[in-house]
């Protein structure tokens, strides 16, 4: 049945998920060559991104997901870790959809993500 929650998804999450379609720079710890993406979905622990390149679940990366905030372009910096992979590829592109999990983000940065799912909640 299409929409249809399982409750064994929401009893693994700590944090819920909340939908975004912003752009996310990129770059492995192993050669930090900046690269673009797409966060389909976040949440304070991790993203939910489309990349254009494959990467093996463990890999590490830094993100930085861009948005704007009243006037301010603004973001969230952060270490990661790929923690699952969709090895399909999206519609007429080649893109790959990983998990993201936050592995060190400030605090600074966590209320910006805390701030923007609140903007967010009252636009919808």
């Amino acid at each position: 049945m299409e929409g249809r929650i399982d409750v064994s998804d929401m009893e693994r999450r700590k944090f819920l998920r909340f939908k975004v379609d912003l752009p996310v720079d990129y770059a492995r710890l192993e050669t930090k060559r900046l690269k673009a993406g797409i966060a389909g979905n976040a949440s304070e622990g991790g993203l939910m991104i489309y990349l254009h390149e494959r990467m093996k679940i463990g890999t590490k990366l830094y993100v930085a997901l861009l948005f704007s905030m009243g006037f301010e372009l603004t973001g969230v910096k952060a270490l990661s870790q790929v923690v699952w992979k969709d090895v399909g590829l999206e519609e007429g592109w080649d893109r790959y959809r990983y998990g993201l999990k936050f592995l060190e983000v400030g605090d600074e940065d966590l209320a910006k993500l805390k701030q923007l799912k609140a903007d967010l909640a009252i636009q919808s």
